[in-house]
């Protein structure tokens, strides 16, 4: 009968293992003289080391942790090591009560190698992905619980006589674990946003009004003016202080649980507050060859005023009638008003003659001239003389446009049963030393021609025909003279315009 001795020679105590690197742990079996042989050898010695990277002292929830081994095994007998018994489990005790660990120890297979006498074999060091021995924090473990346990692990030797070799001997060596539950990564900050209530359109002089902004977190939030010389802001309170346009950020900066959100902006407009403005002088201007200007009167009083005459700041001085707008121009009131300013020239107006119209169309050597510039001089040979020229608005010295020269031969007549109408042209305005008399004649015999209606200046017209004057068009009136009861219409009836200088 096969006798077996075997000692643990040491196992480290837990508490030296805590917070050590490379633990290693050794035992030493001793066998009796071989049991087949029956040779009476001497015992055996054979030492086996185990070496474990440093348990995780620390893990959070939830988390897994594990060790790699390795093995050092020296037989004076070139014995085999098995680790036949390749799973060990092991329960870890809590040291509180605030929670609890499992534990799963395992080795990948079994392991039988021979070693010569006297000499040593290493296993290769596993890694904890394999899953040599690992232990997972429960996900409801409480950051700061420590829990304490063991996992060991087991083995056998056999001698070297045959390929299984005879039982010599087994071992177990137990590994210390502790584990201290760390707090779990904190929670990444949450977004947040800001909720700014629009604010109405305000006018200076307005109470101090409430901003209203909350943030989704809870979490109170922070108004700010951007223009501070138009309004203030006290906690959520807002004060105006001049007309403009008023910025109020709202922020809020986080903390751990929340990012700073992003700012939001509302703008408010001041309005200024209203004021009235009164033109004084505005009655009617006489022409007096200086600026023409209006006065204003506020309320509040005493402010400042911009008067603009037809867009211009110049006031004016000629004649007609302008648009006067005037408006307050101060930083905290605003009104508006206008009025017409009218000039009136009351000089008598220059009569004109044929005289002054001579001296202006002439020069000197040509008033001396009698050929160019008498009443019945024609000097630029266009058929039409001086004085018709001037009754007319023409230039003496040159010939009538085609437009003024068709104006001039624009004479038509309409006749009917008894009733003969021709109408002509004349200028709008006409000299008042200039008559105008229509003739009619049944034949072209000098001393047929009779006098059917006459004109004097701008005056109205006079004699046996009936004259109708149309609004002017291109400054010129066209003029319709009618005589009744005349003989038949197949009779010739001709009719000529006389322009007669008047005394």
């Amino acid at each position: 009968m096969k006798t077996l001795f075997h000692s643990l020679l040491s196992l480290l105590a837990l508490t030296s293992l805590l917070h050590a690197q490379n633990n290693t742990l050794s035992t030493t079996v001793s066998a009796l003289p071989d049991y087949d042989t029956g040779s009476g050898m001497a015992a055996r010695i054979d030492t086996l080391t185990l070496t474990t990277d440093t348990p995780a002292v620390h893990a959070k929830p939830g988390e897994t942790v594990g060790w790699g081994f390795k093995f050092t095994w020296a037989s004076n007998a070139g014995d085999r090591v098995s680790f036949s018994t390749s799973t060990c489990r092991g329960d870890l005790t809590p040291v509180s009560t605030s929670g609890y660990v499992d534990i799963i120890g395992e080795h990948g297979g079994n392991q039988d190698n021979r070693v010569h006498p006297g000499t040593t074999w290493e296993t290769a060091f596993v890694p904890v992905t394999q899953g040599i021995g690992y232990v997972t924090i429960r996900p409801d473990a409480v950051a700061g619980a420590q829990f304490l346990g063991e996992i060991r692990l087991t083995f056998s030797i056999r001698d070297n006589s045959s390929d299984l070799g005879n039982f010599v001997g087994s071992s177990s060596i137990t590994l210390p674990v502790a584990i201290t539950v760390d707090p779990p990564d904190p929670t990444p900050p949450a977004a947040q946003t800001i909720t700014f209530d629009p604010i109405a359109a305000k006018t200076l002089g307005d109470a101090p009004f409430s901003l209203s902004a909350t943030s989704s977190s809870g979490l109170p939030v922070q108004l700010i003016s951007l223009f501070p010389d138009i309004c203030t802001v006290s906690g959520s309170t807002a004060t105006i202080h001049q007309a403009g346009t008023c910025v109020f950020m709202a922020e809020q900066d986080g903390n751990d649980a929340y990012n700073p959100a992003f700012p939001v902006f509302q703008t408010v407009v001041i309005s200024k507050q209203p004021a009235t403005i009164t033109l004084t002088g505005t009655a009617n201007r006489s022409y007096t060859g200086t600026a023409q200007t209006f006065g204003s009167l506020t309320t509040p009083a005493s402010l400042p005023v911009t008067i603009l005459y037809n867009g211009e700041t110049t006031a004016p001085v000629l004649p007609g009638i302008y648009l006067a707008q005037a408006t307050i121009d101060h930083s905290d009131y605003a009104g508006t008003t206008s009025a017409l300013l009218t000039i009136t020239d009351t000089t008598p107006p220059v009569v004109p003659t044929f005289l002054t119209w001579q001296n202006q169309r002439f020069t000197a050597p040509e008033l001396l001239n009698p050929a160019i510039s008498d009443p019945g001089a024609d000097p630029d040979q266009d058929g039409y003389i001086n004085l018709f020229e001037y009754a007319f608005g023409l230039d003496p010295k040159n010939a009538p446009t085609p437009a003024e020269q068709a104006a001039l031969l624009s004479m038509s007549g309409d006749f009917t049963d008894g009733t003969t109408t021709v109408a002509f042209e004349l200028p709008s305005t006409v000299p008042g030393d200039v008559t105008f008399v229509v003739e009619a004649s049944p034949s072209l015999g000098a001393l047929s021609w009779q006098e059917i209606a006459r004109r004097v200046g701008n005056g109205a017209w006079t004699g046996p025909a009936t004259a109708f004057t149309t609004p002017p068009v291109n400054s010129r009136t066209q003029t319709l003279i009618t005589e009744s009861g005349l003989p038949q219409p197949l009779q010739p009836r001709f009719y000529r315009l006389q322009v007669i200088s008047s005394p």
